[in-house]
């Protein structure tokens, strides 16, 4: 499992962002066992600093897992679905 990093000194919705994400992980995670990697596709620009600081929060720690901002941007992949 992600740990959470420290969010006592981030903005509120900053912090509320990166919970998120984490709980997003983790939930991931318990559903595929075997996971050792992941990339994030964010939607927003709240999102994607919420990402990079788990990121760097995950390359941080101990485990085998590897968590990526994923190249492709989230707001595309929404547009281009809306478009159907």
């Amino acid at each position: 499992m992600v740990s959470y990093p420290d969010i006592s000194r981030l903005p509120d919705d900053l912090a509320a962002s990166l919970v998120r994400l984490v709980r997003l992980v983790n939930q991931l995670r318990t559903r595929n066992p075997d996971l050792d990697q992941l990339a994030l596709s964010v939607e927003t620009e709240l999102d994607f600093h919420a990402a990079t600081i788990l990121v760097h929060h995950v390359e941080g720690s101990d485990d085998d897992f590897q968590l990526m901002l994923s190249p492709w941007d989230g707001r595309q992949l929404l547009e281009g679905s809306d478009q159907r």
